[in-house]
């Protein structure tokens, strides 16, 4: 179609607009094989098409009128008072005299009415109509918007990765608010622009729209994770119980897969869950809940991991006996980590090394409750219940540094106040007795065998086959020293001596009674023979026994068989090699 027919119309009527933004981008060029001599049958020569190449852009031919134009002087004509003689035949009429038509057309593109008509068109089509303008300039304010909210939650983010509080005591103070001036000085002009110029109500840095903006974060999170756990083959659910600062029970969730994309395992936290009872079956529900709202398959869930109190392990009425019931693939692991600490636990049933492991600690809050102690001593760690990589590399300094801490205690259970005297002098006595210091080097012995266990098994990417190696390596040692008993007593009982000689104290076998009832007193022939029936070897065994108990294979061979049948399930096709490497990484 012509986009330039509305010539015929009269002038005051023509359409503008888009109409003249079609016409003046988009005007109808007649096909290559035109027939123009049937348009100029009337007319002793005819229109050629190569005249339009010639002449672009502005040079048009109207199929309706059977003559040519100048489509910017048509779209955007001068008065008619101006439009004389042959220019008027370009504008308001068609051009018919193609016998001068080179001329005429170098004429009139020389003329001041087609160079104005073609600067209007020109400033015509680099305008936007007004309703495009409405979209992009409301566009332009959501971009906006976005750069600033961008800034703030890069703020927020921050402190929520190091574990820094957003807010201070005052409205005007926190480190999210300093952090945000720090971005304003670092060159952030739309901030600054937004804090300038925006409204008193709009700054977007309230406590509530903190709060929102961390949920929302929360939520973008949790969702992203969660879509990559819905894609893998199976997943495990952890969950431990908690209380938040402010005395609230909280469920904290996780969950262990094998991601596929990055051929590794994954623990990722996804979540709170408030708790309104401590109970199993509360416990339980929330667990359900949750998984429920994820959308994620019951199916597909093949492990749960829970602390192993009676609340959460209890095979009859606990979490995971309640859940397993519901989730018939899962099956109930108890953290291996936690369980290797509570076997070294299962240890202090020795009196000996009971009392040793509390003279241990009572040492160390000794150096570090006082500066002017630590001056006396080297920075200890204490020997804490929970951080087991620390309990383990605290027993490690306090053994390689144990000459210099009597040495000190003995220095201040002379010269310090009362309380560090006494207190100094009672230690002194416990960490120089020969029972003392032959526990000590037992367990440090097989502290340095267990520490780097326990730093596996707290790895992310950890398996339940590897566990077992671990396991299997510890036993191994354990058994092969319980085999013999004489080579590794008097390996201890050497070292023992060598402390002992630099601090000038004997290793002695303590008064041996017919009848004894508080502590050990075993036959003995000699002092080797003493230490080892009394200390050594019911160590060993001790450590032997929980370590049987604890890591009982009884879920290894049922969750093999389990995950074997999910792997056939999902993968018909699989071959068994496949299988074989697909079953380890699942948990």
């Amino acid at each position: 179609i012509l986009c330039i027919h509305f010539l015929g119309r009269p002038r005051e009527k023509r359409k503008k607009g888009r109409e003249s933004s079609s016409g003046s981008e988009n005007p109808w060029i007649p096909p290559r094989n035109y027939d123009f001599e049937s348009d100029a049958s009337h007319l002793k020569r005819k229109f050629n098409h190569a005249w339009l190449d010639q002449y672009s852009p502005w040079l048009v031919y109207s199929k309706r009128l059977k003559g040519a134009l100048c489509k910017y002087c048509v779209l955007f004509p001068p008065p008619i008072s101006t439009v004389r003689g042959i220019l008027g035949s370009f504008m308001v009429r068609p051009y018919l005299k193609f016998k001068n038509m080179h001329e005429d057309c170098r004429k009139h593109a020389t003329t001041n009415l087609h160079q104005t008509a073609t600067n209007a068109a020109k400033n015509f089509l680099e305008n936007v109509p007004v309703d495009i303008q409405l979209q992009s300039g409301h566009q332009k304010a959501i971009d906006e918007n976005r750069q600033i909210l961008s800034s703030i939650i890069s703020c927020i983010v921050f402190c929520g990765t190091h574990d820094m509080p957003l807010r201070g005591k005052q409205a005007d103070e926190g480190v999210l608010l300093d952090l945000l001036k720090l971005r304003i000085d670092s060159g952030d002009n739309k901030l600054k622009s937004h804090f300038e110029k925006c409204r008193r109500n709009a700054i977007y840095t309230s406590p509530r729209i903190q709060n929102e903006l961390i949920n929302l974060c929360g939520e973008v999170i949790q969702e992203n994770v969660i879509s990559e756990v819905r894609k893998t083959m199976a997943y495990s659910i952890l969950a431990d119980e908690t209380a938040d600062v402010s005395g609230k029970e909280q469920l904290s969730i996780g969950v262990r897969f094998y991601d596929e994309s990055k051929s590794k395992i994954r623990e990722e936290f996804v979540g709170f869950v408030e708790l309104k009872a401590q109970n199993a079956s509360a416990i339980a529900e929330a667990i359900d809940n949750f998984l429920i709202s994820s959308n994620l398959s019951k199916e597909d869930c093949v492990g749960f991991g829970f602390d192993g109190c009676s609340t959460m392990a209890g095979k009859e009425g606990g979490v995971q006996a309640i859940l397993r019931k519901k989730y018939p693939r899962a099956l109930y692991f108890h953290c291996s980590s936690h369980k290797l600490n509570l076997v070294v636990n299962d240890a202090n049933a020795v009196p000996e090394i009971r009392n040793t492991v509390a003279t241990v600690k009572d040492v160390i809050t000794f150096f570090r409750e006082s500066t002017t102690r630590r001056n006396y001593a080297p920075n200890l760690s204490r020997l804490c219940e929970t951080r087991w990589s620390e309990k383990y590399k605290s027993i490690r300094k306090f053994s390689q540094h144990f000459s210099e801490l009597v040495k000190s205690l003995e220095t201040l259970s002379v010269e310090g106040n009362y309380a560090t005297r006494k207190s100094a002098y009672q230690l002194h006595s416990a960490v120089t007795k020969p029972v003392f210091i032959v526990s000590l080097q037992t367990i440090a012995k097989y502290s340095a065998v267990i520490e780097p266990v326990v730093n596996a098994l707290q790895a992310k990417s950890i398996d339940m086959i590897s566990v077992g190696k671990h396991i299997k390596n510890i036993k191994d040692i354990l058994r092969n020293d319980r085999e013999f008993p004489d080579r590794i007593s008097n390996e201890i009982l050497q070292k023992a001596r060598a402390v002992a000689m630099d601090l000038n104290i004997e290793i002695s076998v303590p008064r041996l009674a017919h009848k004894q009832t508080h502590r050990s007193n075993p036959p003995s022939d000699n002092d080797n023979e003493y230490w080892r029936r009394s200390l050594i070897i019911p160590y060993i065994d001790s450590l032997i026994s929980s370590l049987n108990i604890r890591f009982s294979q009884e879920n290894t061979p049922a969750f093999a068989k389990q995950a074997t049948s999910l792997v056939y399930d999902k993968n018909q096709h699989c071959r068994p090699t496949q299988k074989r490497r697909i079953i380890p990484r699942i948990l």
